[in-house]
């Protein structure tokens, strides 16, 4: 770590002396002896360049484990997670033609799964992207209160246009995940960056941050900026689909049932994440949506014996 820049001025003179080449330490031509004691690995090694070239990059011979190029830990054990959760659930059984469901999630959660920098021994604590905070669903059916057996229209012509129908509904909302952050320079509090207005153009306050890529961080920058700040989320769900439909008989064996299906009935758009690089003319706009359906209607008729 002490060879890394951990100031938020960009080092060009320290990231130019880690990439320069220094003599190969792991060059073959310092294990000759492996030629006759163990030829299998003397092969194995005169076939990589890694062992090959007569030069090697500074930064190379500063990380663990070296001599084997790159190297990734697998089922590393040093995670964690914190997960506090309230579970609602509001029931009204159906009666009367009507019943609804609802359902309230809050979730607060932790994971020490982000090693911040390379040269960290242990991962960090963040807000984990696995839940959102807070989500919301409710699904409804309503049997409109017009013919035989309901409270309008029992008979005659109405009963026949009216009669039977059914209107059922659902709905999804919660927040859009945490965006993530590149190492970058910001002058200002992060937790200014969720104030003003949110719009399009301006997703979150773009003030503070360093635009000028002359001045960004250069290699070997220890984060001096965090991965996920609260309360800076991309674009969430706020989704409703809706169904009416009627059964119609025309005999004992047969009948019709007419339906139609609305998805997502106010067509909402839902954006991808904004731009999140400071020195891209775009950055915090939110120049896309997600391949998420808009308004759909599907009309059916099945014949049902």
């Amino acid at each position: 770590a002490q060879y890394w820049n951990t100031t938020s001025v960009r080092n060009n003179a320290l990231a130019t002396n880690l990439n320069q080449n220094v003599t190969n330490p792991f060059a073959i031509g310092n294990f000759a002896s492996l030629r006759t004691s163990d030829p299998v690995a003397y092969q194995a090694l005169a076939s990589r360049g890694y062992f090959t070239s007569a030069t090697i990059r500074k930064n190379m011979l500063l990380r663990p484990f070296s001599q084997m190029n790159t190297l990734t830990a697998n089922a590393d054990t040093a995670g964690a997670v914190k997960t506090h959760a309230l579970e609602a659930t509001f029931q009204r059984r159906f009666t009367k033609g009507f019943t609804l469901n609802a359902y309230y999630t809050g979730l607060y959660q932790r994971d020490r799964l982000y090693y911040y920098n390379e040269f960290d021994a242990d991962p960090s604590w963040r807000q984990s992207n696995t839940g959102v905070p807070q989500r919301f669903a409710a699904t409804g059916i309503f049997e409109l209160p017009f013919g035989k057996g309901r409270s309008f229209f029992q008979k005659g012509a109405m009963n026949h246009i009216l009669g039977g129908w059914q209107v059922a509904a659902t709905y999804e909302w919660q927040p859009g995940a945490l965006l993530d952050w590149g190492n970058l320079f910001y002058s200002g509090d992060p937790n200014n960056i969720n104030s003003g207005t949110r719009t399009l153009d301006r997703w979150f306050n773009t003030d503070g941050f360093e635009r000028d890529a002359a001045k960004t961080p250069a290699a070997f920058q220890a984060r001096v900026f965090p991965t996920r700040v609260d309360g800076v989320r991309g674009d969430g769900l706020n989704r409703m689909d809706a169904n009416i439909q009627r059964d119609f008989k025309i005999s004992e064996r047969f009948s019709l049932q007419l339906r139609m299906d609305a998805l997502n009935v106010a067509n909402k758009s839902q954006f991808e994440n904004p731009n999140l690089d400071p020195t891209s003319t775009n950055f915090g706009r939110v120049t896309n949506n997600t391949s998420s359906t808009m308004r759909f209607l599907l009309f059916q008729a099945r014949v049902k014996f």
